[in-house]
């Protein structure tokens, strides 16, 4: 029985997750987010997450996006999110899977692939790990140019405290009358005008408003009755993280991002 494709389902995570983290040693991913990364992402198309089987068993995944483009994001870009397979010769898995994405990119009007840029709403997978020999390689070899490294930044908040640069962001809030405080749910028509101002529609397609109808884990800066920014936050058991967040066109560079990012640190490092 040749190489077939099709595409992936719920059903498929336990052997798709077993896949991917015997292939990907550095970058072991759980049920949980797999499902999520693939299947909660506002652009999922279910002819870009393929699975590749052969002799009743699956030996490829491909999870690739065609974003709508948005004002100030992306243009005719695809972005091919994860591809992991049990071969990346010439005529192995990975060559079909890898296939499959282009195909369906160019089908969706796009003109380029990008290999792992893509930060949609947090539904992401990380980059291709330089130690990866077989995957770089076989990028390489089918055209790809490295333009650029991408690399996670982290954080030891155990003996966290804000920096000199951030007192002196937070000295200067205060001084404008601007505030950090946590969300509240009665800020959400402050909060919809700042979604419309920021026009970052790829963050928050139509129904947004409920994730922000209750309580949630977000800073807000606020100044009088405007909100001028706010930072999404997530106390995970082991490891938090932060993200998305945005401040006013006009309003960049003044500091209110960093106020925003030391508050989230310092709950994170509370919680």
């Amino acid at each position: 029985m040749g190489l077939t494709l099709r595409p992936m389902t719920r059903q498929d995570v336990p052997e798709v997750l077993e896949l991917w983290n015997a292939d990907y040693v550095h970058d072991q991913l759980s049920s949980r987010r797999l499902e999520r990364v693939v299947f909660n992402d506002p652009h999922h198309d279910e002819d870009g997450a393929l699975v590749a089987g052969e002799d009743g068993r699956i030996v490829g995944f491909v999870c690739c996006v065609a974003p709508v483009p948005a004002v100030g994001w992306v243009g005719p870009v695809g972005f091919l999110k994860a591809l992991c397979a049990t071969g990346y010769e010439p005529g192995e898995p990975a060559d079909c899977l890898l296939a499959a994405a282009e195909r369906f990119t160019a089908a969706r009007g796009k003109g380029a692939v990008h290999v792992i840029e893509y930060a949609g709403g947090g539904h992401f997978f990380p980059g291709i790990d330089l130690r990866y020999e077989d995957k770089v390689g076989f990028f390489r070899r089918n055209g790809y140019e490295q333009t650029g490294e991408i690399h996670d930044v982290a954080l030891d908040l155990t003996d966290f405290s804000p920096s000199p640069w951030a007192e002196e962001a937070q000295q200067k809030a205060a001084e404008d009358g601007i505030e950090i405080v946590a969300y509240d749910p009665a800020m959400l028509d402050m909060f919809r005008e700042l979604v419309a101002a920021i026009k970052m529609r790829q963050w928050f397609r139509e129904g947004w408003e409920r994730r922000y109808s209750s309580k949630r884990h977000t800073f807000v800066a606020i100044q009088g009755d405007r909100m001028l920014g706010y930072a999404d936050y997530r106390p995970n058991p082991e490891r938090g993280s932060f993200g998305t967040t945005a401040v006013l066109p006009e309003l960049r560079g003044r500091g209110i991002g960093s106020c925003l990012l030391t508050a989230c640190m310092l709950a994170l490092k509370e919680a």
